[in-house]
């Protein structure tokens, strides 16, 4: 099968984050021919140090990619057309394609929980054109597109997780101090959006980290059964450093107040796949969009998602109804939606130092493996639509 992929890059790196990975998966899994049309090329590398944001086509990893320019002719079109982020793709294009009597045409919509997803996947919609675009919603039951999963990542972040010094190597190649005769920091990941609470944020991390004595011997037991803690640690040593590792380009307030168990340090922005490796590292992730929280979701560890914000609070709507479907200890929804929300900074101190002490956050631990498990057994999205697109060409 041939198909052409579109991606207009409009926030930031998710866009084109998704897009990337499943042409991989499309390519490599199932086979398919790709031209990867992509805008914005400079945004692309730095996902992909490969890209010569210069060059108007070049391949990599077997894909066609080529400079998305809506105002030149366009080729003829292979056929299958997928649409990511339902993008426009620009009336010469459309003319083409109904030229050409292209038989499927896929509008890759983006994730939702909502319920209402399941009943609109896979709807068309007839044009005046005589173009038939099909709706694909990814999103998290059977009923809908899926997640981008690979075929192997579980495996692959199951032995990473397993290997502490293929971590701590990977945590110092990118500029993380190991100590091998201390204790494991608590290490968080944060990429968030520049409106974030990120004060509030490390204010709950300061509050916890001056815990009392017998809250500190309660959490060490707790955490100690589920391997975040050495069992060789002697009480003194519970109250380990935290630190929390920012990556290049997210936007911080000017002064950030820590405690002196609290740290943080900026490293470098990362390919997909050393992301993949920083997720699979860490205690905590905080992650933002769409990509890397689906990448957060697969590392398997707890989470906590900042929603793309929109206009009516459209997003904290998504964002329950997600939230609806786990069973993430109270807390812990309390402060992921506190989170997203604007005025709620007190909320979000109170609900995450809850949700991280010692018997929630060993429940959003046991939830979060729960939960992963049961994606992680539904068809995945490039299955999905690669099965779509065969039915759909095999008799034209």
């Amino acid at each position: 099968m041939q198909a052409d992929l579109f991606c207009q890059v409009i926030d930031h790196y998710g866009d084109i984050g998704v897009t990337w990975r499943l042409a991989k998966q499309l390519n490599k899994e199932h086979g398919i021919s790709l031209r990867l049309w992509v805008d914005d090329l400079n945004v692309f590398a730095r996902i992909e140090p490969r890209i010569i944001a210069q060059a108007d086509q070049q391949t990599i990893d077997q894909i066609d990619i080529r400079r998305w320019v809506k105002d030149t002719a366009p080729p003829k079109p292979y056929p299958i057309v997928i649409s990511s982020f339902c993008c426009p793709l620009g009336a010469d294009w459309l003319k083409r394609m109904s030229a050409e009597s292209n038989p499927c045409w896929v509008e890759l919509e983006y994730l939702s929980a909502e319920p209402w997803v399941e009943s609109h996947h896979g709807l068309s919609s007839k044009r005046s054109d005589g173009l038939n675009p099909t709706f694909f919603y990814p999103g998290f039951t059977n009923l809908t597109a899926g997640l981008i999963r690979e075929r192997n990542i579980i495996q692959e972040r199951d032995g990473w997780q397993a290997d502490m010094a293929q971590q701590n190597h990977f945590l110092e190649h990118i500029g993380v101090p190991i100590n091998p005769h201390a204790p494991r920091p608590f290490y968080v990941s944060l990429f968030a959006y520049p409106q974030a609470p990120f004060q509030s944020f490390f204010n709950a991390l300061n509050r916890l980290s001056k815990w009392n004595a017998s809250q500190a011997s309660h959490l060490h037991h707790t955490l100690q059964s589920s391997c975040i803690l050495d069992s060789t640690q002697t009480e003194t040593q519970q109250q380990k450093n935290i630190h929390v590792l920012i990556p290049e380009g997210v936007s911080l307030p000017g002064n950030l107040i820590t405690s002196p168990s609290v740290t943080w340090q900026r490293i470098p922005f990362l390919t997909q796949a050393d992301y993949d490796k920083l997720l699979w590292s860490m205690n905590l992730n905080v992650v933002r969009g769409e990509d890397s929280f689906v990448r957060a979701l697969w590392a398997g560890k707890p989470l906590i998602w900042h929603i793309y914000r929109q206009t009516e609070n459209t997003h904290l709507t998504k964002l329950n109804a997600w939230l609806a479907s786990t069973e993430l200890p109270q807390p812990v929804k309390e402060a992921m939606l506190a989170w997203s929300s604007a005025n709620q900074l007190d909320q979000l101190e109170t609900a995450l130092l809850d949700a991280l002490s010692a018997e929630n956050w060993f429940n959003w631990q046991q939830t979060t493996i729960q939960y992963v498990q049961k994606l992680a057994i539904l068809p995945d999205l490039a299955t999905k639509l690669t099965h779509f697109c065969h039915e759909k060409t095999k008799n034209t």
